[in-house]
């Protein structure tokens, strides 16, 4: 029998990393992260503005999304998984971005989540959180302004189940999670690397 495949997306500083984290510490499942970590050092060659083009740097994201794809399909029947972004949010933001690359992208047959979560919280939040974070990013910072409003507009376009972390724990987010997803209730085998 197939296990559940969680798509957790949203903004920087939604707290999407960190649920989907221990999203997948509770209920035993695999975390993959979009794009997957062997990629890190090219992503970082679509961070040089010198070097990158916004289609290039969409393609590259799309090219990801095959291999975290292969994951899904190599283990979904045997445990949860919970992925930390993947299709939407490489579409959403790189339409934001500006791209025009036209890719119908039925045909790159990538695996499919069973639910796709959306978390979401109010922009003057998310800003705290973000400017809070020890690490942010560059692009982190680029969603706070139009870029970031695109993206949400994208967003709000594609059927998902949403959820506002405005005033919620991460532990309450996880618990809205499973009982919308049904997973406090799955028989699993916990996922160990």
């Amino acid at each position: 029998m197939t296990k559940p495949v969680i798509c957790i997306e949203g903004l920087d500083g939604v707290g999407k990393s960190e649920t989907a984290a221990r999203l997948a510490a509770r209920i035993g499942a695999m975390l993959v992260h979009t794009p997957p970590p062997e990629l890190a050092a090219v992503r970082e060659v679509w961070r040089l503005p010198s070097l990158g083009t916004i289609n290039g740097r969409y393609l590259h994201f799309l090219a990801a999304l095959t291999i975290t794809s292969e994951r899904i399909r190599a283990h979904r029947q045997q445990y949860p998984i919970i992925l930390d972004r993947y299709l939407l949010s490489t579409y959403c933001y790189h339409l934001a971005l500006g791209a025009n690359v036209v890719i119908d992208l039925s045909t790159l047959g990538l695996e499919e989540p069973t639910h796709v979560v959306l978390l979401d919280c109010d922009e003057e939040v998310r800003r705290k959180r973000l400017l809070g974070r020890v690490h942010r990013t560059q692009e982190d910072l680029l969603t706070l302004g139009e870029i970031g409003q695109k993206v949400r507009d994208l967003y709000a376009r594609s059927p998902t189940l949403r959820i506002d972390t405005t005033d919620l724990t991460i532990d309450e987010a996880i618990d809205r999670i499973c009982k919308i997803c049904g997973t406090d209730s799955i028989a699993h085998q916990e996922y160990r690397e």
